[in-house]
């Protein structure tokens, strides 16, 4: 990830489609380590070894807690807090189509249910 910024005022010289862009990237990242969770399950289930079980259940964990930190990182934030921000300021559907404008929306409910329970 090439984002370090942590709050949205560090954010305020970037376009919005640079914002969404680094948005989806992060949004990537954690898709990708779902989807690795998922084969990791899959294989679980069918061709594990029982006495595996252990290693699997502390690599699930790891990945699980990967995920969890991206989704509720102050840049992730930062940058759902700039893209609301820009909202207010400008129309973002001249640069962003209603796909895009609905994967923020879904961003932003995601992270707020990961980072308003504890």
């Amino acid at each position: 990830m090439t984002v370090s910024a942590t709050s949205s005022a560090d954010l305020r010289s970037e376009s919005v489609r640079s914002l969404y862009d680094q948005l989806m990237a992060r949004c990537e990242d954690i898709n990708h380590i779902n989807g690795i969770g998922g084969i990791l399950h899959w294989d679980q289930e069918v061709m594990m070894p029982s006495k595996a079980a252990p290693v699997r259940a502390r690599q699930m964990s790891v990945l699980v807690g990967l995920a969890h930190d991206l989704q509720t990182s102050p840049v992730f934030g930062a940058l759902l807090d700039e893209l609301e921000y820009r909202k207010t300021t400008e129309d973002l559907s001249v640069v962003l189509n209603p796909y895009e404008l609905a994967n923020i929306r879904l961003a932003r409910k995601t992270y707020k249910e990961e980072t308003l329970v504890p």
